[in-house]
């Protein structure tokens, strides 16, 4: 063999040996167990609802997207009002809390007494109310004739019926889709 390639075999092994060393868990020259790094003692904030960065603490940012998150009832109560994406329910408690606020216009609508300022006025109170719970609200509502309908400017699910077949379109389209929550004005 030439001199070459006894240089080259021997760095061949050479590598090898300390590449497979590297994977022993003794130390190759003194036939000693590896140490071990010391383990330090590390504490994991406990969770925080809301905490999205999981530092233990809420910051501004998650306090603002907390607050959207809740809705402060007419009797001062806070409820936690969950998203869209979630597909969970909207609490019964908002659910009363926002037939409560609209129940005289829905009444009005029903009489006849000041039926375009009442129908104005339900659904600016249903706009606010959609922003505040992140779904559209289906109010279901019976008119001055006495039949019942369901539906927002622009968009009319059901008109001219009793009310359990105007119930079960707005609850067959809010079924359909999670951006839709429905609420019936008796």
């Amino acid at each position: 063999m030439n001199t070459t390639t006894k240089t080259a075999a021997a760095a061949v092994a050479l590598i090898a040996t300390l590449l497979l060393a590297g994977c022993s868990s003794t130390d190759v020259f003194s036939g000693e167990p590896k140490a071990e790094p010391a383990a330090t003692a590390t504490t994991t904030p406990a969770p925080l609802d809301g905490d999205e960065n999981g530092d233990g603490k809420l910051s501004e940012r998650e306090k603002e997207l907390i607050a959207k998150r809740s809705y402060t009832l007419l009797d001062g109560t806070v409820v936690p009002t969950p998203t869209p994406k979630q597909g969970e329910a909207i609490p019964e408690a908002i659910i009363e809390n926002i037939k409560a606020q609209g129940a005289s216009d829905a009444a009005a609508l029903h009489t006849g007494s000041g039926f375009w300022e009442a129908s104005e006025a339900l659904e600016a109170l249903l706009e606010l109310e959609d922003k505040r719970v992140g779904r559209k609200i289906l109010p279901v509502v019976q008119g001055t004739d006495g039949l019942w309908g369901s539906g927002r400017p622009g968009l009319e699910v059901a008109s001219g019926c009793d009310k359990e077949t105007a119930v079960a379109a707005a609850d067959a389209l809010a079924a359909s889709n999670d951006r839709y929550v429905v609420i019936v004005f008796d």
